[in-house]
């Protein structure tokens, strides 16, 4: 995983990256709210992520894994707007969903610790 389970720092609004965050309690990124005209790309350097891969990783478990080719963007996994993305690597399992739905696959890779 790109960030290595590092939390999100939050740059602000970016071209592609325009929706709203939700905080946990401590006041930090955990999940972003997409809004219409984003891309896994935006989001992911709004968030200080290394890559669009980081963030579909994370989100992995709860979404359909769908993928789809962008003119600009191949290989990008599908996102819709008013999908909740999970930034949080600890919260993996509980935090987010895609079109409203929760999806519940197995991840193929090792989670940290749940809260």
């Amino acid at each position: 995983m790109g960030n290595y389970f590092g939390l999100p720092k939050d740059l602000g609004p970016v071209d592609g990256g325009t929706g709203d965050v939700i905080l946990n309690a401590e006041g930090e990124p955990a999940a972003y709210v997409v809004a219409e005209g984003d891309t896994t790309y935006a989001i992911a350097e709004r968030f200080c992520f290394g890559t669009a891969a980081y963030l579909e990783e994370i989100n992995s478990i709860r979404r359909n894994g769908a993928w789809a080719p962008m003119s600009d963007e191949d290989g990008t996994f599908v996102i819709f707007p008013g999908d909740t993305l999970n930034l949080d690597p600890y919260t993996i399992a509980s935090v987010g969903d895609e079109q409203g739905v929760v999806y519940d696959h197995t991840p193929d890779f090792h989670i940290p610790p749940q809260r």
